[in-house]
């Protein structure tokens, strides 16, 4: 088979093999004797192979590398090698064996046709085990295990040995990939630890030149990461959109030309329509007609300024006319976002629909530096100079607990404000927030704890330039804040 050699010895062959003595029709193989890279004896087989060719003309340039080393073995025999006939079509493998002909050392070249059955030689093991991240799993027709790479033992925690023979995937699988030639799999598996964890590959039927199956090959990866974050995601997503739902002020989520893509059900009821009806509209289409000159305006101050606050006169789907405040903002992927409220309430209202709108604006942001930044440092003071920026805090302040010292040091700052080492015993927000491991709100200052590694390890202290600012809208999205830096740090960790 490829990759097996008989036992290391030096042949005698002696003066018949020269002489002719040797019944050369009964070797079936293609077989020559070398001297150097001089043919000096063959059988017919080789004969008609090689047409009166030098050795090394007979192979094709990319294999006779593999040649001459046949041709220096100076003890036994060697592996089985593939080679390329010089015609670059034609595949064949050789072996090379150290042989003593007339005292002198010669090498005998033996040829055979590739074994469509034979295990995998040592090389493609080699290319094998060389490839990465991805386990690759061959299984012969039934679906049984014939071999895998190192990277698979790794990933499954398996030796090799305990593994061959036993049966891999469903027979329904088998039966798809036979029909299909491929079937892409994504599926949660178990280490030899019982540690689960997601995959993603494919299975492929390999078939022999008859048509016949010979078996398959399992190509996969480990995923657990992509698909734990990918769950994350969806579960923040959720969180927005029930943030998004059920908030008392109306919002709109347009793209740049102000065609609506989004709206809450509380615009949705201050307007009259359906969202199905209401996405798809254009600004001009829910405006009174005297405000439609305004609105290339307002998209200018937008783009401009990022921002656009005034007081508009809005037209319901029966024709009725109300005023509200709109303030608009422009998120970093250029799309805008509209915080709409009907001018029925005081002026607290009308802050807080300023806060709100800051914040969502802050909160994108947030997003947008979980995804570029490279490092923990960079993420903490995007987030500090993005919450004070963007969202209209005077100060915000990442401690990180320092366990030697018992106390909460600053890691990353920005803003009008003082950030001081704290002792975890000390009766301030931060270190009450971190000992009780719950947000906690004093006066104009906010501290909420992030959970890193499975346990409280800092303290996000946020403060605002007057009171009354942290209310249950502001509270909620900075408790998403929160939990999105603890998860970010825990992507930067793995």
């Amino acid at each position: 088979m490829p990759g097996e050699g008989p036992e290391s010895k030096t042949v005698e062959l002696g003066e018949s093999l020269s002489a002719g003595s040797l019944p050369a029709d009964l070797i079936p193989d293609p077989v020559a004797l070398c001297i150097g890279s001089r043919i000096v004896w063959s059988n017919p087989a080789f004969a008609e192979l090689s047409k009166g060719e030098s050795l090394l003309s007979m192979f094709h340039e990319r294999s006779r590398g593999t040649v001459e080393r046949s041709l220096a073995a100076r003890e036994g025999g060697g592996l089985w090698d593939p080679v390329l006939l010089a015609d670059g079509r034609h595949r064949m493998e050789l072996r090379g064996t150290a042989v003593v002909q007339a005292g002198q050392p010669a090498t005998l070249i033996t040829l055979r046709p590739p074994a469509p059955g034979s295990e995998l030689s040592s090389w493609i093991m080699a290319v094998l085990d060389g490839a990465g991240e991805y386990a690759i799993v061959a299984l012969d027709a039934a679906g049984t295990i014939v071999t895998w790479n190192q990277q698979a033992s790794l990933m499954f925690g398996y030796a090799s040995e305990e593994v061959m023979g036993q049966p891999w995937v469903q027979p329904v699988e088998l039966e798809r990939a036979a029909a299909r030639g491929r079937v892409l799999q994504e599926e949660w598996r178990s280490r030899k630890s019982g540690e689960r964890f997601w995959t993603s590959g494919v299975l492929t039927a390999v078939f022999k030149s008859d048509k016949s199956l010979r078996g398959f090959v399992h190509i996969c990866r480990d995923l657990t990461a992509h698909k734990q974050a990918e769950e994350r995601l969806q579960a923040s997503e959720a969180r927005y959109r029930a943030l998004f739902e059920y908030a008392g002020l109306g919002i709109l989520y347009a793209d740049a030309a102000s065609v609506y893509l989004d709206a809450n059900e509380s615009i949705c009821r201050m307007l009259g329509y359906p969202r199905s009806e209401l996405i798809g509209k254009h600004a001009t289409d829910i405006v009174s007609a005297h405000e439609v000159p305004e609105i290339d305006k307002a998209l200018e101050d937008i783009r401009v300024q990022s921002e656009h606050r005034r007081e508009w006169t809005f037209r319901r789907r029966d024709g009725s006319t109300f005023p509200a405040d709109v303030v608009a903002t422009s998120l970093p992927d250029g799309t805008l976002l509209g915080i709409v409220r009907d001018l029925t309430g005081d002026q607290e209202h009308e802050r807080q629909m300023a806060r709100m709108s800051r914040l969502y604006s802050a909160l994108s942001h947030v997003n947008q530096a979980i995804v570029w930044t490279k490092s923990p440092d960079e993420l903490l003071a995007q987030v500090c100079r993005v919450l004070v920026e963007e969202g209209g805090l005077s100060f915000a302040c990442m401690s990180w607990c320092r366990t030697e010292s018992n106390t909460l040091e600053p890691r990353a700052w920005y803003g009008r404000g003082e950030a001081v080492a704290q002792s975890l015993g000390a009766d301030t927000p931060a270190a009450c927030a971190f000992r009780t491991e719950t947000p906690l709100v004093y006066r104009t200052t906010m501290a909420l704890p992030i959970r890193y590694d499975g346990h409280v390890s800092g303290c996000l202290t946020v403060q605002a330039d007057r009171p009354q600012f942290f209310l249950s809208g502001e509270i909620a999205l900075m408790e998403e804040v929160a939990s999105d830096i603890g998860y970010a740090l825990e992507n930067f960790r793995r």
